[in-house]
C-alpha cells in the first residue's frame, strides 16, 4: 500500500518525455515531407524548362536566319547571299563539311576562281553566311574578332552570332543617324531664334520682345559705350565739357588710386594677427577733390545715380560705389588702367566698372539661387520638436514615475506568485501528510486483524 504514491510520480515525470519524442517524429516527417516535394518540383521544372527550350530553339534560329535574309535583300550587292539564304528555309540550319565544289569566303579570298568558276560554284547555306559576314565587314564595320568568331561557330551558333552583330550594328547606325539629325534640327532652330529674336529688323511681338536686339557695328557700339561712360562720369559731379573732350586723366587717377590704396588696406588687415585685437582705421582719402565734386552734384540732383545702386542695400554715392568696385579688380589691370590716357582711359575705366557690376550682380544672383535652394532642402526635412525646459522636465518625471511603477509591479507579481508557490507546496504537504497518516491507519487495521482472529 505504501509504493502507490511512488509509481504515480514516476507516471508523472515519464509523460513529458514521451510528449517530447513524439513531437521530435513529428518535425522529422514534416522536414522530409518537405524535402520531397521540393524534389519532385525540381523534376517538374527541368522537364518543363527542357521542352521549352527544344520547342523554342527551332524559332530563334528561324528568326535569325531572317534577320540575315532580310538584310542580304536590303543590299544591292548581295542577291547572291540573299538567294542562298532563301533556299530551303524550311529546313533548320546544320553545320555540313565544306567539299571541294563549295569553297568558303576566306578560301575565295586567298584563291579567287575564275569567272566561269565563279558562276559554275553556288553558295553553301554556311559559304554564304561565311561571305555574308565579310560584306558585313566593309559595310557594317565588323571588326576582325567578330568576323572570326562567326567563322569558328558552326550551324545555327554561327546564324546566331552573325544575326546579334547585325542587330547591334544596325541599330547603332539607326542612333547616329537619330542624334546627327536631331542636332542638326535643334541646331537649326537655335539659329532661326537667334535671327529672329536679336538681330531680326523687325521687332517681335509678345514675350520674345524682351530678347531683341537691334543690328549694331563695331563703330555702333563703340559710340554706345563712349556715351554711357559720359553719363557715368558726369553723375561724379565732374564737369561734362571735360568728360566729353577726355580732359578727366587727372580725375581717372585720383579714382584709381582710391581703389588701390582700398586693396592695400584691405591686405594689411588680413595680415595682421587676429589675436592681438588691433583695430584696422578705415583709409582716409583727402585732397583729391573727389568727394566735393560728388557732394555738389548730389546737392544739385540728390537721385543721380539711384538707378544703377542696388535698393536692397544702404545707398551709396556713385563715386563710393565706383571706388568698391575697382577695388575688385586686380593690380596689374590697375597698373594698365593708370597707364592710359584720354579717351581711351575714360572708356576702359568705365568697362571695368561695368564688368565688375556684372561680376557682382551674377554672384549676388548665384547666392541667391543658393540660399533658395537650401531652403526648399530644409523644408524637405522632416521638422522635429524643440521641448522647452518644464517640458523636457516633466517628461522626465513621468519617465521615472513610469520606471517606479513598473518596479512596484514587478515586484507586487513575483511576492504573489510566492505567496502561490507556497501556497502549493502547504497543499502538497497536507496532502502528503494526510496519505502517509491514511496509510499508517491501514496498515495498523491490518496488523490488528490477525490477532483478533487467532485470540478467538
Amino acid at each position: 500500500m505504501s509504493v502507490r504514491p511512488h509509481s504515480a510520480k514516476q507516471q508523472s515525470t515519464s509523460q513529458p518525455a514521451v510528449t517530447t519524442a513524439f513531437l521530435q517524429r513529428l518535425e522529422a516527417d514534416m522536414q522530409y515531407r518537405k524535402q520531397h516535394l521540393q524534389e519532385k518540383q525540381k523534376q517538374v521544372r527541368s522537364r518543363g524548362s527542357g521542352s521549352k527550350a527544344s520547342a523554342s530553339g527551332g524559332a530563334t534560329e528561324a528568326q535569325d536566319m531572317k534577320v540575315l535574309q532580310q538584310f542580304a535583300a536590303s543590299r544591292a550587292d548581295m542577291t547572291d547571299i540573299a538567294a542562298a539564304l532563301t533556299e530551303d528555309t524550311r529546313q533548320p540550319t546544320q553545320h555540313q563539311p565544306q567539299s571541294r565544289s563549295s569553297p568558303s569566303a576566306s578560301a575565295l579570298e586567298e584563291n579567287p576562281p575564275s569567272g566561269e568558276e565563279q558562276a559554275s560554284t553556288p553558295l553553301t547555306r554556311d559559304g554564304a553566311v561565311e561571305a555574308l559576314a565579310e560584306r558585313c565587314k566593309q559595310s557594317l564595320g565588323l571588326t576582325e574578332a567578330q568576323v572570326a568568331a562567326v567563322r569558328k561557330g558552326s550551324g545555327a551558333h554561327r546564324v546566331r552570332t552573325l544575326a546579334a552583330l547585325i542587330r547591334s550594328a544596325t541599330f547603332m547606325q539607326r542612333y547616329r543617324g537619330d542624334l546627327e539629325t536631331r542636332e542638326a534640327r535643334l541646331q537649326e532652330l537655335a539659329d532661326h531664334w537667334f535671327k529672329r529674336t536679336q538681330f531680326g529688323e523687325v521687332v517681335p511681338e509678345g514675350r520674345l520682345a524682351r530678347f531683341h536686339k537691334p543690328v549694331l557695328t563695331a563703330e555702333q557700339r563703340e559710340a554706345a559705350d563712349v556715351a554711357a561712360a559720359q553719363r557715368h562720369f558726369v553723375t561724379l559731379g565732374w564737369d561734362p565739357s571735360e568728360v566729353a573732350g577726355g580732359g578727366v586723366d587727372a580725375l581717372l587717377d585720383a579714382l584709381l588710386a582710391r581703389a588701390r590704396l582700398l586693396q592695400e588696406t584691405a591686405q594689411r588687415s588680413e595680415s595682421l594677427d587676429s589675436s592681438a585685437g588691433t583695430a584696422q582705421q578705415p583709409a582716409t582719402f583727402g585732397g583729391d577733390g573727389l568727394d566735393s565734386l560728388q557732394d555738389w552734384y548730389l546737392e544739385k540732383d540728390p537721385n543721380a545715380g539711384a538707378a544703377d545702386r542696388d535698393s536692397s542695400k544702404q545707398q551709396k554715392s556713385p563715386l563710393e560705389e565706383s571706388v568698391e568696385l575697382l577695388k575688385e579688380c586686380r593690380k596689374d589691370q590697375l597698373t594698365h588702367l593708370e597707364h592710359l590716357q584720354g579717351s581711351r582711359k575714360l572708356l576702359a575705366v568705365f568697362r571695368v566698372l561695368r564688368s565688375q557690376r556684372f561680376v557682382r550682380a551674377t554672384e549676388a544672383d548665384a547666392r541667391r539661387r543658393q540660399e533658395h535652394s537650401a531652403a526648399a532642402l530644409a523644408a524637405l526635412e522632416p521638422r522635429h520638436k524643440q521641448l522647452s525646459p518644464a517640458e523636457a522636465e516633466a517628461f522626465y518625471a513621468r519617465l521615472l514615475e513610469d520606471s517606479e511603477r513598473r518596479a512596484r509591479n514587478r515586484e507586487d507579481l513575483r511576492q504573489k506568485a510566492f505567496e502561490k508557490e507556497a501556497k502549493k507546496q502547504k497543499e502538497a504537504q497536507d496532502a502528503l501528510k494526510a496519505m502517509h497518516k491514511k496509510s499508517r491507519a491501514h496498515a495498523h487495521a491490518a496488523r490488528s486483524r490477525p490477532q483478533s482472529a487467532s485470540g478467538a
